[in-house]
């Protein structure tokens, strides 16, 4: 869009934001804090992202809650472990914006303490090597009413079912506007700042095929993130970063909290079976990985093999880590659940017989005949979902986004896994941290530009 329009703006902010999810609650919190008027454009029904279906952990380092457990740690420490971390998946870490990141994050979880948001742990987490990881309790829904709660407070407005679908840009390039649209119609909304905190494109597999024409694709973990951030951004001159990188499906529970069995579970000899009672790999050799429920199954023997809360000492969840015996899976506030966190869970049987088993699955009982002893433990239905990529708009540290030239767009910022000023560095806990921290950094900038 250019600046000759021919419309009449249907909405004014100082600083409009399209998503609102974590990074686009913490955007708008920062910039309503700072005086700005605030106006969120979510495309979903309801506000939270995938923010509010996650685990919910928070990797940081410094912290408050670790110097009170005892826990002896430094950013220079974490330094080394993200990078380590980082190589064991082919990157190499810019340093210095990696420093900046944890300490940013430690400023981040901080701010997030102050507002009510409360966190279990420290808990430990390989191979980090002392315990960095801070959960929300009771889950990451509890982060995004926070968040929520705050902004309203401070007069930021929200207007659901309203997908931004391009950007109005003014004299000198300057981005001065959203153009989304709503079931009434075309919405646009003026601005002296806008920041796109509109997720992945884990939902477009037109795209991700053109991108990675050979990687095995599944599912996305959540339908909305279409890349519509991406394609506004790129459309007026943007940069991106690392679009081609996938990252693999992963096995993980239909309903939140959206649990991946450890894959020590089938090293084990746990079995993940489909809903014809077929024993499948937890891996996918093929290019589209099929829609199905699958379901892994716990026999007596290895349910004995696995961590229980006998084993923590702490501080945080550390049982599994000291028996060097398995856990379920990452969970909300626990951190690791154990068997005894799946007791009356949706997604979790405790069965007395093969014949049980079965009719939880829906197959013959003679297709079960492999499974091992009784009690069984069962988990599902799961589904392989594509989690994330590893592509984003390419932002200064200040989350301005920048042009082919590696010059800031003027007006345009970008936040949560639409930015990058540093690759993806893998493991638990990033996910979160990166989402609030690069929104309150963006939003603080949006109002200073």
């Amino acid at each position: 869009m250019t600046d000759k329009f021919d419309w009449a703006w249907d909405d004014a902010a100082d600083v409009v934001i399209a998503g609102a999810g974590g990074s686009g609650l913490m955007t708008a919190l920062a910039a309503a804090e700072r005086g700005a008027s605030v106006l969120v454009l979510e495309k979903a029904a309801q506000i939270g992202g995938k923010t509010a279906i996650a685990i919910g952990s928070f990797t940081a380092s410094e912290t408050a809650m670790q110097r009170a457990a005892g826990v002896a740690d430094s950013h220079d420490d974490h330094l080394a472990d993200m990078t380590a971390l980082a190589e064991t998946i082919g990157i190499k870490l810019d340093p210095d914006r990696a420093r900046r990141r944890i300490a940013e994050d430690a400023v981040t979880l901080a701010r997030l303490c102050e507002l009510g948001v409360r966190f279990s742990g420290p808990h430990p987490e390989a191979p980090h090597r002392v315990a960095r990881m801070h959960n929300i309790v009771p889950g990451p829904r509890a982060l995004v009413e926070t968040l929520a709660a705050a902004c309203r407070e401070r007069g930021v407005r929200f207007r659901t079912a309203c997908r931004a679908s391009d950007l109005a840009v003014g004299t000198g390039g300057r981005v001065t506007g959203v153009i989304a649209t709503t079931d009434a119609g075309v919405f646009r909304a003026r601005a002296g700042a806008v920041v796109l905190c509109a997720g992945d494109y884990t939902a477009n597999r037109d795209l991700l095929r053109r991108l990675a024409p050979e990687a095995t694709l599944a599912e996305p973990i959540l339908a909305t993130h279409t890349g519509d951030a991406h394609a506004m951004a790129v459309r007026i001159g943007a940069a991106t970063t690392g679009m081609e990188r996938l990252r693999v499906p992963h096995v993980r529970t239909t309903t939140w909290p959206h649990v991946e069995p450890a894959p020590e579970l089938y090293e084990l000899g746990a079995v993940l079976i489909d809903r014809e009672g077929r024993a499948l790999s937890a891996s996918h050799d093929g290019i589209d990985a099929p829609a199905e429920d699958l379901f892994l199954v716990i026999d007596s023997r290895v349910a004995r093999s696995l961590a229980s809360t006998g084993d923590d000492v702490g501080p945080g969840r550390d049982g599994w880590q000291r028996t060097d015996r398995p856990f379920i899976g990452t969970a909300p506030d626990v951190a690791y659940a154990y068997l005894e966190d799946c007791i009356g869970r949706e997604w979790y049987l405790e069965a007395a017989s093969i014949a049980e088993v079965a009719r939880r699955i829906g197959c013959a009982v003679e297709a079960l005949a492999d499974l091992g002893a009784a009690p069984f433990h069962v988990i599902g239905p799961a589904r392989r979902y594509m989690m994330g990529v590893g592509g984003a708009l390419a932002t200064g540290t200040d989350m301005a986004v920048l042009d082919t030239d590696g010059s800031p767009i003027p007006g345009l910022y970008a936040a949560g896994e639409a930015a990058a000023w540093m690759e993806y560095a893998g493991g638990h806990g990033y996910g979160i941290s990166w989402a609030t921290t690069s929104g309150r950094l963006a939003g603080a900038a949006a109002v200073a530009a």
